[in-house]
């Protein structure tokens, strides 16, 4: 018997026109693309494939509200559909709506967690949003799922750009030979060592990269890392090769006025970044920089139209909005300052400088009670901050002596190489009666002042030396710091409710993924309440630094001693116990990249 020949299976419905919208929109003719996906889709084809695919040419278009219409359409007939999930992510974030895109890109992951570069498109997002911790089990993740170097230098280098260095040096058990191998690699992870002050280790980087093939570039790093260790003309030599062989390259034009900044030779700066900006005009950090150097040689006016370049390049650039603040207030501009220090903190709220900047403009312009709300606002973004609590403490001299020599300690502790809050130590003091230990410290704030070539407070020690408290009166006066009597007792409060505040201060940073700030306040809360258990606890388990993290043992024995431990800080007592010693806890932080704003 004949053998039938067999039927061949029918064409899915619409396959055709997807097929041609495929063909139109590899073709670049993306309205032609969006007609043939809407005939597949009425045809009956896969209608989420259809509708990403139509938000996709739309997207082509530059039309993305269109773009993510559709792709919400596809996603409510399958919520898993992982092209939908990304291509939705992805226009989110370009557009700067990145709390959304997060939640997508999170989604996109769980539908496709082999997906590498969807999973560095999520870190990167998370990074970008502060989310540190989820952007670190990700970064694990990809380590523990991928196998490809570029794909892994990848992740490290998403790490470098948001100056995730101690994050850096914490993966490095997860490195793969062949990743430590890499040149590239060996310049990312010497920039997290020279960050974290371990200087030996950024050099042997630095020196394995260039002899893998490294650049101009990795050699400017050197440079940088052997004037950090105090070989200066070495370093200076380094950088000088690098301008020679690659002297157009953006992170040498860096590296080299960074050098010069920290060399206080900034003079020689301000070609090099007349240079940079020539080559890079839209760089807004050099023009930030240019008027930062220009600036710091006193040349305020000249000063500003670089930072105005900065905001041209960048209007939410809030560092340079409060550079120009500082700039006017400089020329004695008070008022006309105040607006750019507002416009900096309307950007970012948290922006600590900006808010003691605009309390000294406030205080200048005899707004006293707005200037110590923006005070104080100051030391809640930034509890490390030593200008604002030396500002505090004056505030405070008049009627609370005793509190504000309190806060002038703070701030001593904070910068013990300033003159300034000796200075106001011997203010409190004078005021307390205390006039042995007034002069003591006015003694060592002149040999201070003297090194720094600090002429304010040298007028300033010389002013209280000749004339006593009358004198002390005059200089709060000038400062807008003269308040009516009686008048600051009421605003201090007692140690415990600012330890209080500032622990759940800490524990609402902490929540947000912002360990190092939570850190901060959780340490300046157990200064002023060290019987707190709880915050005993919270610096134990986050506490990376050994002679830190040895008080706080102390502390919390005495809490154990007292009676007064929990069950979970008796655990987190023989836990630091344990860490005392590890490498980890050694490392010291330092600072190498140049000032961006004050």
């Amino acid at each position: 018997m004949k053998e039938k020949k067999k039927k061949a299976p029918k064409p899915q419905p619409g396959i055709v026109n997807f097929e041609n919208g495929l063909k139109l929109w590899d073709d670049g003719k993306f309205k032609e693309s969006i007609a043939e996906f809407d005939l597949a889709g009425a045809a009956g084809f896969r209608k989420d494939a259809t509708e990403n695919n139509i938000g996709a040419s739309y997207e082509r278009l530059g039309k993305h509200e269109e773009a993510l219409s559709h792709y919400a359409s596809a996603l409510k007939i399958n919520g898993g559909n992982f092209f939908a999930l990304k291509n939705s992510a992805e226009i989110l974030f370009s557009d700067g709506s990145w709390q959304e895109s997060k939640k997508f890109f999170a989604k996109a992951v769980r539908s496709d967690p082999k997906d590498s570069s969807v999973r560095l498109d999520y870190i990167r997002c998370l990074m970008f949003t502060g989310d540190f911790a989820r952007a670190i089990k990700n970064v694990v993740a990809l380590f523990e799922e991928s196998t490809d170097t570029k794909v892994l230098l990848d992740a490290v280098a998403i790490l470098r750009d948001a100056e995730a260095f101690d994050e850096i040096i914490g993966l490095k058990a997860l490195y793969p030979p062949e990743l430590n191998d890499s040149a590239e690699f060996l310049k990312i992870i010497g920039e997290a060592y020279l960050e974290a002050g371990m200087t030996d280790l950024a050099i042997g980087s630095f020196n394995r990269a260039l002899g893998k093939g490294g650049d101009a570039v990795t050699k400017s790093w050197l440079g940088l890392a052997e004037i950090s260790q105090g070989s200066d003309a070495r370093g200076m030599s380094l950088l000088k090769e690098a301008m020679e062989e690659d002297g157009d390259n953006l992170q040498v034009l860096r590296n080299m006025s960074f050098a010069l900044h920290g060399k206080d030779n900034l003079e020689a700066a301000l070609p090099i970044y007349e240079r940079a900006v020539r080559l890079f005009p839209n760089e807004f950090v050099l023009w930030n920089n240019w008027g930062n150097a220009l600036y710091n040689l006193h040349r305020y006016a000249e000063s500003i139209p670089k930072f105005v370049s900065a905001i041209e390049k960048n209007p939410d650039y809030e560092i340079a909005w409060n550079n120009i603040g500082n700039a006017l207030e400089k020329m004695k501009l008070h008022m006309e300052s105040l607006p750019y220090h507002i416009r900096a903190i309307e950007i970012n709220e948290n922006f600590d400088y900006a808010h003691y900047a605009a309390a000294v403009a406030l205080l200048m312009t005899g707004q006293r009670k707005e200037g110590l709300f923006e005070l104080d606002t100051s030391l809640l973004s930034n509890p490390t901050f030593p200008e604002a609590w030396e500002m505090k403490a004056r505030s405070l001299i008049w009627n609370a002596p005793d509190v504000g020599m309190t806060f002038a300690l703070r701030a001593y502790e904070l910068e013990p190489d300033s003159a300034k809050p000796l200075v106001t130590m011997s203010m409190c003091q004078f005021m307390l009666g205390r006039n042995a230990d007034a002069e003591k410290n006015l003694r060592k704030a002149r040999k201070l002042a003297q090194f720094n070539k600090d002429e304010k407070a040298l007028n300033e020690i010389a002013k209280i030396e000749k004339g006593g408290p009358p004198a002390i009166f005059r200089i709060l006066g000038s400062q807008g710091l003269a308040p009516e009597k009686g008048a600051e007792a009421k605003e201090v409060d007692t140690d415990s409710e600012r330890a209080l505040r500032l622990y759940k201060l800490a524990s609402e940073e902490l929540s947000k993924g912002k360990p190092r700030k939570s850190a901060d306040l959780f340490s300046l809360a157990f200064e002023l309440d060290s019987d707190s258990s709880a915050t005993a606890l919270a610096l134990l388990r986050s506490e990376r630094n050994k002679e830190r993290l040895e008080k706080y043992i102390a502390k919390s024995r005495k809490i154990r001693s007292a009676g007064f431990a929990t069950p979970a800080l008796e655990k987190a007592i023989d836990e630091a116990e344990k860490k005392i010693g590890t490498a980890s806890l050694d490392r010291s932080a330092s600072s190498r990249k140049p000032e961006e704003g004050r």
